[in-house]
């Protein structure tokens, strides 16, 4: 959706270009310190990565968790020379009902806490 002003009205016009990826009401994004991933979540408890580098919109990983996602970052460990592009990369996730996951990229999430409030931000 984009906006469209003239001096008589303002108009709001639909953005009519299809994407491979049908619906990703995005809640929270972040970017990876190295630039090398863009992670977004939303309220339907998926989280999304993609790699900037690549052409075209489809993520390079995802996972789903069983909970509304408010917040993420990436963390990278290690020296940045590894044999694997995702060797050392971690996302975080913050949910809704307080819960903070660590996913490593290509393995299982696992739960690092679980607080009674939101975790809004990490």
């Amino acid at each position: 959706l984009y906006k469209e002003s003239s001096p008589d009205s303002t108009q709001l016009q639909l953005k009519t270009e299809m994407t491979s990826y049908l619906y990703h009401e995005i809640a929270c994004c972040g970017v990876s310190v190295d630039e090398k991933y863009i992670v977004s979540g939303d309220l339907g408890g998926n989280v999304l990565v993609w790699d900037p580098t690549l052409p075209g919109d489809t993520p390079v990983f995802s996972t789903r968790v069983e909970d509304r996602v408010r917040c993420v970052t990436t963390l990278r460990r290690g020296d940045g020379v590894t044999e694997g592009v995702t060797e050392g990369v971690t996302v975080f996730i913050g949910t809704l009902s307080g819960c903070l996951l660590q996913w490593r990229l290509g393995g299982e999430l696992s739960v690092v806490t679980h607080r009674e409030d939101t975790v809004t931000c990490i």
